[in-house]
């Protein structure tokens, strides 16, 4: 793990940079601006009710520093995947009952180009709230991960969550695929809920 800023209120420390690649230090540059742009009102948030002023700027703040971290990954990983030739990739996942995760991931590669996914290697930009710490601080940080770790890691965790699917492995649960596409710069979702439906009668005899 390389840190790369961490913001408190009594200042802002940064961490050694050398030998982290110029192209990942370049995709972490608007993520560490918007962490210092939104620092000072998510920390000066803590405590404050949701509702609040404050819990409303601090929530906007913290939203602005997760969108940009989306996009500085999803920059990462489509890079890592292209030197790996590798033009698309498809992450399945399912759950239900309070259980669920990965259960399937398909890479499709370029001709001539099939390697060993587990031979490259991503950084992925990371961020920490520790807002209930003694002194409360914003971080970020890199964490670098093989390949596949860290395109299930994203696909999961990040882009479910994103787009408002966290959870769906509770009751019912649900389902989807994430595509990495290399060639068209996207990344896209589906997604299915499983709903459970019932069918009511009344019979009197």
């Amino acid at each position: 793990m390389f840190n790369l800023i961490t913001i408190t209120p009594s200042g802002t420390q940064r961490g050694d940079v050398s030998g982290i690649p110029e192209d990942v230090l370049s995709a972490s540059a608007p993520v560490i601006a918007a962490a210092e742009a939104g620092a000072p009102a998510i920390l000066a948030g803590v405590g404050a009710p949701y509702s609040s002023e404050l819990g409303i700027k601090s929530g906007q703040e913290t939203q602005k520093i997760e969108t940009a971290t989306m996009a500085a990954n999803k920059e990462l990983i489509l890079s890592a995947l292209k030197a790996a030739g590798i033009k698309s990739v498809e992450v399945e996942y399912e759950g239900d009952g309070d259980s669920g995760g990965v259960v399937d991931t398909t890479f499709y590669y370029s001709p001539g180009c099939e390697k060993d996914p587990d031979e490259f290697s991503v950084y992925l930009i990371r961020s920490e709230y520790a807002l209930w710490a003694k002194e409360p601080s914003v971080s970020i940080y890199l964490r670098r991960c093989d390949l596949r770790n860290a395109i299930q890691e994203f696909a999961e965790c990040d882009v479910v969550d994103y787009f408002g699917h966290s959870g769906y492995e509770n009751n019912d649960g649900g389902r989807g695929t994430v595509t990495f596409d290399v060639e068209k710069g996207s990344i896209t979702l589906e997604h299915s809920d499983f709903i459970m439906s019932t069918e009511d009668y009344d019979h009197e005899f």
